[in-house]
C-alpha cells in the first residue's frame, strides 16, 4: 500500500467534519481512497463579483502589469 497524505490549512482544519479511508469505494490502484468532508459556507450567486470580461481586456496592458 502507499501512504496518502492530506494538506490544509489551519483554517480549514477548523472546519474539518470527516477525513478517512473510504472503504466502500472499489479502487483499482494500491493507493487508498480518502474522503474528505470540510463545512464550506457557499456563497448566494448575488453576493459574486461579476466575471471578467477577457474578450474585451488589453492584453498588451494585461501583460506588462503581470511583468512588473
Amino acid at each position: 500500500m502507499t501512504i496518502n497524505l492530506i494538506f490544509t490549512t489551519d483554517d480549514i482544519m477548523n472546519q474539518l467534519i470527516q477525513c478517512e479511508i473510504d472503504e466502500e469505494m472499489k479502487n483499482f490502484s494500491d493507493h487508498l481512497l480518502i474522503q474528505t468532508i470540510i463545512n464550506f459556507k457557499v456563497c448566494k450567486e448575488s453576493a459574486w463579483k461579476s466575471c471578467y470580461n477577457w474578450k474585451t481586456m488589453n492584453e498588451k496592458k494585461f501583460i506588462n502589469i503581470l511583468k512588473e
